[in-house]
């Protein structure tokens, strides 16, 4: 027969008391993880999100500053450069 949780095992408390502490730093620290995304503000603004996104995996980091602000150069560099010149193709906005 198995013994069931609350046979006598005295650590269970504090087994119990360490999830329930896990999760309230987990809790805790999901605002700071979560990265907040603005409105879409125009159709440029769109067009240079979606090709931040398709090169952010393929663009080289030579500072090493990660994922996201590659992204955001990226995406800078997009809304910098010339109105005609977005760089994505014909086929990618008739999804």
């Amino acid at each position: 027969m198995l013994p069931s949780l609350h046979d006598g095992y005295p650590d269970m408390t504090k087994l119990r008391t360490l999830c329930l502490a896990g999760l309230l730093a987990c809790a805790a620290a999901a605002p700071a993880m979560a990265f907040f995304e603005p409105p879409i503000t125009s159709e440029r603004d769109a067009a240079c999100r979606e090709v931040a996104r398709a090169k952010v995996f393929t663009a080289p980091d030579p500072d090493g500053v990660g994922l996201y602000e590659t992204g955001k150069r990226i995406y800078r560099a997009c809304m910098a450069a010339a109105p005609g010149k977005v760089g994505i193709t014909k086929a990618s906005q008739t999804r």
